[in-house]
């Protein structure tokens, strides 16, 4: 090191020794100065000390009792007690250097702690600088009182002497002093802003120096009763005394720390064996202030003091690089020296600090993160953590401080809406209230998890579930959005961004799930095993656990894969594997469904974690491998980080040990759970500068998150039929309120829901009685919502014909997760649709369809309105045209509110089907994948539905209004080659009252009858557009919305024409629509102008369309010739009949969006992991790459897995 480095670092010892050398010429001019400043320079450094000191370090230090006790312990009795024991009571030391020295020796270390310099030595040797300065404060404080006591005790003499000042004035002059400068720097920080790490840095660098002066001072007041000279040789035996001295005990002070984090241990272990020079040398004054052996009394004191700060500068090299070698302080108080460590260093980039954190695992540790608790390890400061919290629709979690988790509808009501910004919103008040909760607890339970929220809260939560609602009997349709993949991305992407956050630490990780295939629980359909699991071996029951997806190349590139692809793009921190297998593999052990699909096509880079039990699933239920440490090994091959369950944790030591994973095969998952922690800031939140996100309690349950929770309740209703204009009711008359659903709280709640506000929850029946203004209210329940018709059915018949208005609320009974049926709505003794409950009907369950009939078969003029309770598919033909129907799915805390608005016209319904409403008959096989028609099915969802076997009740998207709306297209527009073409819809109210409308396009690919009926491109919400109001709004037309994919699962763009429209909510009603142009799209994607005429009808238009082609031929060169007019094409003939088309097709890139880019057609395909043969074992894991085999040299040099 050179000269230059050495006093740039070792400065301050430099100008201690200047000082002492200065004073031992002069010191009479230094010691009148001394008793003039020396409590202003005091002062000064602790003010200063509170200013470079973080605010929040400093609050966490304060709490640490036991840290400062066992400093003061040592510092006041343990030090000189053990001194006097082995030393001074024997004389040894009085032997060597006389007896007045000796006892100014004891009387030195019976001093409490150094102010400044231990806070600064103890700083520069790597120990907590924030424990080091409240005991430099506590200290100081307890040694006026403490000191003395000691001193008379161990040496003989009475501190109280004349002349002392009393007791309380030394405590108030301390106060004075060291407290109050203190606290006055700590508090001016909040003043200070974005100046904060500026103003801290000036003022540690400023202390310094004015501890020079003082010490300057101090020197003087020593040397000046022995004047200019003294004896050498009495110096050096003591220079050697005090250093042996105090090397001594500060390996005491170390050995008894041994327990304490590292950093604890240096800051304590200094502290505890330096001592306060000004303090030492004011006491010996007072006791021994008229002794002629006053000079050789402060002598030693001013010895040990040198000695001390050149041992401390001497060790703090090894000290700190001790400190480096141990963890940071990361659970109860971090520490400003942790930044010291790479990992800890907010400078670098997240990969560099994940590299160097990771590198310091064993594998014993490594394997201890791969569960869903992550084990605390000590030695690097880490504590446990949960990856496996649930925020579906709100956090599921009990109340902290009284605050109670927000609990929104559930998704696919929120689907519902069509809204990409209450979508978004959403998720961000889940995920602040995620943090807020998370925060509240490690402050009040931290590690104790039978105490804790949740069993320890971690900030890692399985939502989205983005699925795909593929058959309405699927039990767990509430959780996710639609039957559309679009849509279902789209969701999962702004509930992701919105969760996660956009600040340079996530607020949350979210986990998109489940990859893939997944929508089943149970056999329905009493399945032979070997149709159900592709084997006979597999395990019984028939469920979810050991079911066997067969699903082709194109159904799995073409829906099922679609849902995901917004989700990863958006920058999702996990996702989930599905407990079902794919073609003969269970999907959490499939190398090339998760290395080739998830992370090769679609570039996820992100925690991938198996659902809960899915590896013991291979084994148990699939019967896919014989030992849990083969399916261990077969998950990590197959990129598997972490498992919810046992089989990694307790397996991965077995297969290390029979040579099925290598060890550095575990790097890879490490590395991705460790970069979760770091981007969820959880190694830098002891530093006040780092923008780590910390929401205080109050954000849970805030009035804006109701307010949120409310606006999602309402936008979620969609409004089905609404004959003679029932709905709103005028509030006038006797009101009747029927059905198992009318007074339903919990019921609307839905599955993985939180603790809910417990004053909040509102049924429809409370609030209709509340707000029912015009007459009375009566209630009956007719009936319960499953079961066989009893004399309350008859009652409430009798009660409907006193009324004038009659609302019936049926319905299903959702989830109650955790708690069973939902006890506190009385009519719901049973669940309907839920986790591990399919239903075997679209049929209302119970007599509810019969209490409805009799009701309408009363024949008078009674206006009946029902609001149907449920997520998947009703069979509501037995309404069909006859009352008003108001679908309310479960609206979460205000659904009932939600609904009551909705009945009186508080609120005007806008929302959209998300799923086709069908009949109970001629629904496919439950546990077919395949979504195209076939001889035993009329094709699944609005995609592939053939409506002349199976005619809808309502289509996807369908959703009407208290008002009217009119779409037209605006133009014209051109875009450049292979860009998304972007036009506009224009939308009008026509009606009389304000309201929300859903704007949705739809492309469909005329003449082939391999492509979809329609898909869904883009879509909009337009709100509170008010009569005679008109707005525009955006649409995209994507070029994957033009491509199709063919039976190997290859999707490319194909020419000819495509037919797209845009709906206002009444999908596919063709009679009121006139199409009047046509238009078609090159090759290289440029959209001409296009217009559209109002439909001559008197009714308005409810949706507009144009037509699309596209050309393989190239460019002409002639702008103007671009486009040319074709024929129109009606909805009917482009989505419904028989096509055929011998258009060529080319291949063109564009296909799949991702961070890097676009990925070509080439490795767009997610379909991979389809190849011709029985599906073989992945590899054992040898490293970090694994390469799958594929007969498709295409596919095969697409995807090489890193």
């Amino acid at each position: 090191m050179s000269l230059r480095r050495h006093l740039q670092q070792h400065w301050m010892v430099v100008a201690m020794v200047a000082a002492a050398l200065v004073a031992q010429r002069a010191p009479a001019a230094g010691a009148a100065l001394y008793h003039r400043y020396s409590k202003g320079l005091i002062a000064c450094i602790f003010l200063l000390l509170g200013l470079s000191l973080p605010r929040d370090a400093m609050r966490k230090a304060v709490k640490r009792i036991g840290v400062h006790a066992r400093c003061q312990a040592l510092s006041l009795v343990a030090v000189p007690g053990a001194y006097y024991a082995v030393v001074h009571r024997r004389g040894l030391d009085a032997a060597v250097l006389g007896p007045a020295v000796a006892r100014g020796l004891m009387v030195c270390l019976s001093m409490p702690t150094t102010t400044t310099t231990g806070v600064v030595f103890a700083e520069g040797a790597g120990g907590d600088a924030s424990v080091a300065a409240v005991n430099a404060a506590l200290g100081n404080l307890l040694g006026p009182v403490v000191s003395p006591a000691t001193v008379a005790f161990l040496v003989g003499t009475s501190p109280a002497s004349a002349g002392e000042a009393p007791l309380a004035a030394k405590v108030g002059a301390l106060f004075l002093v060291i407290a109050l400068p203190f606290a006055t720097g700590g508090l001016a920080q909040a003043k200070l802003g974005r100046a904060a790490p500026r103003v801290r840095a000036a003022a540690a660098k400023a202390t310094k120096v004015v501890l020079c002066f003082l010490f300057y001072f101090l020197f003087c007041t020593v040397f000046a009763p022995f004047g200019p000279r003294f004896d050498p040789a009495t110096l050096a035996a003591l220079a050697v005394f005090v250093l042996a001295t105090h090397v001594t005990l500060l390996a005491l002070c170390w050995a008894a720390c041994r327990d304490l984090a590292v950093q604890d241990r240096i800051a304590v272990s200094l502290m505890a064996s330096q001592k306060t020079e000004s303090k030492a040398a004011a006491l010996l004054t007072v006791l021994y202030g008229d002794s002629p052996d006053l000079g050789e009394l402060l002598l030693p004191v001013v010895a040990y003091h040198s000695v001390q700060m050149v041992v401390a500068a001497a060790l703090a090299a090894p000290m700190r690089a001790a400190a480096l070698r141990g963890p940071p302080k990361l659970g109860d108080v971090e520490s400003p020296s942790a930044a010291a460590y790479p990992y800890c260093d907010r400078a670098l980039p997240i990969r560099a600090r994940v590299a160097d954190l990771a590198a310091r695992f064993t594998v014993n540790e490594t394997i201890s993160q791969m569960g869903t608790m992550a084990a605390a390890v000590p030695r690097l400061g880490l504590p446990a953590l949960n990856y496996g919290g649930e925020a579906l629709h709100g956090v599921w979690s009990t109340c902290a401080a009284g605050r109670c988790p927000t609990q929104f509808p559930a998704p696919h009501a929120m689907g519902a809406s069509f809204d990409r910004d209450l979508w978004r919103a959403v998720g961000a008040a889940s995920g602040l209230e995620a943090r807020a909760l998370f925060r509240w607890n490690q402050r009040h339970n931290a590690s104790d998890c039978a105490r804790s929220l949740e069993g320890c809260l971690g900030l890692t939560f399985y939502a989205p579930n983005v699925n795909l609602a593929r058959d309405p009997r699927w039990g767990r349709i509430e959780e996710v959005p639609s039957e559309d993949p679009l849509l279902n991305g789209v969701y999962g992407a702004e509930f992701v961004r919105g969760f996660q956050g956009d600040g340079a630490y996530r607020v949350a990780n979210a986990v998109v799930k489940h990859f893939a295939v997944y929508n089943l629980e149970v056999d329905v359909e009493d399945t032979p095993p070997a149709d159900w699991c592709g084997s006979a071996a597999c395990a019984p029951p028939n469920d979810r656990h050991s079911f066997d997806a067969r699903v082709s190349p194109r159904d799995f590139e073409e829906t099922y894969v679609g849902p995901f692809v917004a989700p990863v793009a958006a920058g999702a921190a996990a996702a989930m594997c599905s407990y079902n297998a794919v073609n003969g593999e269970p999907a959490c052990t499939d190398g090339a469904l998760l290395r080739g699909a998830l992370r090769g096509a679609l570039n996820f880079t992100g925690v991938l974690a198996t659902d809960c039990g899915a590896l013991e699933d291979a084994v148990a239920r699939h019967k896919r491998y014989a030992t849990e440490a083969e399916a261990a090994a077969a998950a990590i091959a197959a990129g598997v980080d972490s498992n919810c369950g046992k089989v990694l944790t307790s397996a991965l030591p077995e297969a290390l040990a029979a040579g099925l994973v290598r060890p550095d095969a575990l790097r890879p998952p490490l590395e991705r759970l460790l970069e979760a922690r770091l981007r969820l800031g959880l190694l830098d939140d002891w530093d006040a500068d780092a923008p780590v996100p910390r929401p205080d309690v109050d954000a849970v349950d805030s009035p804006a998150h109701r307010a949120l929770a409310l606006r999602a309740a309402r936008e979620g209703l969609v409004l089905l039929q609404n004959p003679n204009q029932i709905l709103p009711l005028d509030g006038r008359g006797t009101l009747a309120v029927i059905g198992p659903n009318a007074n339903a709280s919990m019921n609307l709640l839905s599955g993985y829901h939180g603790t809910p506000p417990p004053d909040l929850l509102r049924s429809p029946l409370q609030e209709l009685e509340a707000r029912w203004r015009g007459g009375k209210v009566v209630y009956a329940v007719g009936c319960n919502a499953s079961g066989a018709a009893t004399a309350a059915l008859d009652e409430a018949v009798d009660l409907a014909k006193t009324a004038d208005v009659v609302v019936l609320g049926l319905g299903l009974c959702g989830d109650n997760y955790g708690g069973g049926p939902p006890k506190e709505d009385a009519t719901c003794f049973s669940i309907d649709e839920a986790e591990s409950v399919d239903r075997t009907s679209l049929k209302l369950p119970g007599a509810q369809e019969a209490l409805f009939s009799k009701i309408w078969a009363l024949g008078k003029p009674v206006a009946v309105a029902v609001f149907l309770v449920s997520a998947g598919a009703v069979d509501a033909s037995f309404a069909k045209d006859k009352a008003a129907l108001l679908l309310a799915g479960y609206g979460g805390e205000f659904g009932g509110v939600a609904v009551a608005d909705a009945l009186l016209g508080a609120y005007n319904p806008g929302g959209a089907l998300t799923a086709t409403m069908l009949p109970d008959a001629g629904l496919p096989p439950f546990r077919d994948m395949a979504m195209r028609p076939s001889a035993a099915s009329p094709g699944r969802t609005y995609r592939f539905l053939d409506e002349r076997r199976v005619a809808p009740l309502w289509r996807f998207g369908f959703g009407l209004s208290y008002t009217a709306f009119a779409v037209s297209l605006a133009g014209p527009t051109r875009v450049p080659r292979r860009a998304a073409t972007r036009f506009s819809v224009v939308v009008r109210n026509v009606g009389a009252v304000s309201g929300d409308v859903v704007v949705a396009c739809f492309v469909a690919a005329v003449g082939r009858p391999d492509a979809p009926l329609r898909e869904l491109f883009d879509f909009a919400r337009v709100r509170d557009l008010a009569p005679a109001a008109s707005t525009k709004v955006s649409m995209e037309l994507r070029p994957r919305s033009l491509s199709l994919v063919d039976e190997a699962g290859v999707r490319s763009t194909t020419a000819g024409a495509y037919d797209v429209r845009c709906s206002a909510g009444r999908v596919a009603d063709t009679e009121d629509i006139r199409l009047t142009t046509a238009h078609e799209i090159a090759a290289f994607m440029s959209l001409c102008g296009f217009t559209a005429m109002e439909s001559a009808f008197s009714t308005p238009a409810s949706h507009v369309a144009f037509s699309a082609g596209l050309q393989s031929a190239a460019p002409p060169q002639d702008p103007s010739t671009w486009c040319h007019t074709g024929s129109s094409h009606s909805s009917t003939t482009a989505w419904t009949s028989s096509r055929s088309s011998n258009a060529p097709r080319t291949v063109v890139p564009a296909v799949l969006p991702t961070k890097k880019g676009v990925l070509p057609a080439a490795r767009a395909s997610s379909m991979a992991f389809f190849k011709a043969g029985p599906r073989t074992r992945p590899p054992a894991s040898t490293g970090t790459e694994t390469r799958l085999s594929s007969p498709n040299p295409m596919i095969r040099d697409a995807f090489k897995y890193e």
